[in-house]
């Protein structure tokens, strides 16, 4: 998780002129590299989930393996929202009539996950073993 956390920290999406400040086109090549450390971060997300998915462990283990998944699937999904959010912004400035002034407002949310489960299924293991 931590290794996660620390992708997270790399995005700076806000005050970032990759997309144009109002009025200003975009930088195609500063869009590119933005994308690279969220690329990263859904690989990672990816790698994490297929990790847990395919580690065989013992019964006992198995409650706090689910909710892992859970909390790598938040992470997961964030960026699906946020890619789709952005697809829609874009396809509808792409429909629109040149010359007008079109704002897309990149807002990546990276959701903190419900640890809750978690936590309760950590508790219930340390109490079993």
């Amino acid at each position: 998780m931590t290794q996660l956390a620390n992708e997270i920290g790399k995005f700076d999406l806000t005050n970032n002129d990759a997309f144009g400040k109002p009025g200003q086109p975009a930088d195609v090549p500063a869009i590119i590299s933005l994308s690279r450390p969220i690329r990263l971060f859904c690989q990672r997300c990816v790698e994490w989930t297929q990790d847990i998915s395919n580690t065989a462990c013992d019964p006992i283990f198995r409650e706090v393996a689910r909710e892992l998944l859970v909390v790598s699937h938040s992470y997961i999904g964030s960026v699906d929202r946020f890619a789709t959010e952005l697809m829609r912004q874009l396809e509808n400035a792409l429909s629109r009539p040149q010359g007008g002034q079109t704002i897309i407002d990149p807002c990546l949310k990276i959701d903190s996950p419900d640890v809750t489960r978690l936590d309760a299924a950590v508790k219930k293991l340390e109490a079993q073993i």
